[in-house]
């Protein structure tokens, strides 16, 4: 089992011991939660954050083991700046997550079906993306890396249950945007402890080290962001040269 910053695994624990409700929705629940994500998404792509989450909440009240509904809506919360919002979003989305795979080792069918809903959801919102102008390019790709989340829990029933790299990044820029950087670091952490060559959880470790004078191990986190196809930022390596100078 690969290891996880303290932070993290006291994160993941509380989550477990919370009650759980885990239960599959109706498909008429589950059509209706579909219908409120669309929503979102389009009021997503218009940058209309205020009204998709009021649509993402919906698709999870009728839908609560909707996992990219709980991260859009944590998106949408990182759009209006309400980062301890959106922290509590990326929770419940591991721990929507959790229910899944506890569901999965008893109903494994019926689980498949509502990440295949899930799956076939987000590849048609990318496809719709990817159609507009200008092009959603960054979102459509954020929710390729999700369906490519999804496609490993549904090839994969693991040893032991491990939250999504991607959501673990999220979690880190909601902590790291309202000001926690110590709680930032240890998700993302996580995040490559999970997904070594997720550039951008390098790139962003790269920045603390750096604001807390760690310059050797900021160094290391930009040959790793680069070495995994991450573009890290010539600003960014120009701040750092300064800074080591300056020390």
């Amino acid at each position: 089992m690969r290891c996880r910053a303290a932070f993290a695994a006291f994160s993941l624990v509380a989550l477990l011991a919370s009650p759980v409700r885990a239960q599959i929705a109706d498909d008429q629940s589950r059509r209706e939660a579909t219908q409120f994500f669309r929503a979102g998404q389009e009021f997503m792509s218009a940058e209309k954050f205020d009204r998709a989450a009021e649509e993402f909440t919906k698709a999870i009240e009728k839908d609560h083991l909707m996992t990219v509904a709980h991260y859009q809506l944590g998106q949408a919360y990182m759009g209006l700046q309400r980062f301890a919002s959106a922290q509590q979003a990326y929770r419940k989305c591991i721990e929507a997550s959790k229910e899944l795979y506890d569901l999965q080792l008893k109903n494994k069918g019926a689980v498949e079906r509502e990440r295949t809903d899930m799956i076939l959801e987000m590849e048609e919102t990318a496809r719709r993306m990817r159609t507009q102008i200008p092009i959603r390019e960054m979102q459509a790709t954020q929710i390729d890396v999700q369906v490519a989340d999804l496609r490993r829990q549904q090839s994969t029933l693991q040893a032991a249950f491990e939250p999504s790299a991607e959501v673990l990044l999220a979690l880190g820029s909601a902590f790291f945007r309202n000001g926690q950087r110590d709680e930032a670091e240890a998700q993302w952490k996580a995040a490559i402890a999970s997904n070594p060559k997720m550039g951008q959880a390098h790139n962003n470790l790269a920045v603390i080290y750096m604001q807390t004078d760690r310059f050797n191990e900021a160094d290391q986190e930009i040959k790793l962001a680069e070495k995994n196809g991450f573009r890290v930022n010539p600003q960014f390596k120009d701040d750092l040269k300064a800074r080591k100078a300056g020390k």
